[in-house]
């Protein structure tokens, strides 16, 4: 052979260049990439006994500088891979819903927990004389169903609620099928974080809408990532 440059030089220099990648020369080992430096265009060394996914022989000064290039971009991007790993993925314009019925034992529940006995929601008798003619679910409660939704679905675990506007336009009656769904309407974007842009709303078993709001929400971007570029930023 006779080398047309300082192999252990350029050698020496990639290491140096690449100190996150392990460089090995021993041939026994199953590496993820061999680099079979020769010393001129004719590159004749042999790659028998090799075992690893790639081989790539290296000739020339310039080669040094290409493999640097493709080792540091797949770096990067294993590493890009790793921080979105567990990432939950949002597109703008995605649905997400559920459903529930509020038995009148929850409704007690609720009364006690809150603090609010309004016999409206608790005395058959006292609700009778009244618009509704029965005790109706509190509205704070079943709105509480868009809260589920996004709490658990979507964006989901991790989110946090900034601020949101809600109107009750029907009564909710215990033992109703209330079926809650939101809407991916668009998102901001803030440093560490988005501010996404939700619109829900429930409707009974009749399919009138009893509830609808629009809702803010902050979302973490180790936690969040949007799936569909700039569309439907504001």
């Amino acid at each position: 052979c006779n080398p047309r440059y300082d192999r252990a030089a350029e050698t020496k220099r990639l290491q140096n260049a690449l100190p996150d990648t392990e460089f090995t020369f021993d041939s026994s080992r199953v590496c993820d990439l061999w680099l079979l430096v020769c010393g001129c265009p004719t590159a004749c060394v042999s790659d028998e006994g090799l075992r690893g996914s790639m081989i790539i022989r290296l000739s020339q000064r310039k080669d040094f500088a290409r493999i640097r290039e493709q080792i540091n971009q797949k770096m990067m991007t294993d590493h890009s891979k790793k921080a979105n790993a567990g990432k939950r993925v949002l597109t703008v314009g995605e649905r997400a819903s559920l459903q529930k019925s509020f038995s009148m034992e929850e409704v007690n529940m609720f009364a006690r927990l809150s603090l609010d006995e309004n016999p409206l929601h608790l005395d058959f008798e006292y609700a009778k004389k009244g618009i509704f003619r029965k005790p109706v679910v509190h509205g704070v409660l079943a709105a509480g169903l868009l809260s589920s939704v996004m709490g658990s679905k979507l964006p989901g675990p991790g989110t946090i609620l900034m601020e949101e506007n809600v109107r009750f336009l029907h009564p909710v009656y215990p033992g109703e099928c209330i079926c809650a769904e939101m809407v991916f309407d668009g998102y901001e974007e803030a440093g560490r974080y988005y501010i996404g842009h939700f619109s829900g709303r429930c409707t009974n078993e009749a399919g009138i809408t009893v509830i609808e709001g629009t809702f803010r929400q902050m979302m973490r971007k180790r936690l969040f990532e949007i799936g569909n570029g700039t569309g439907g930023r504001r």
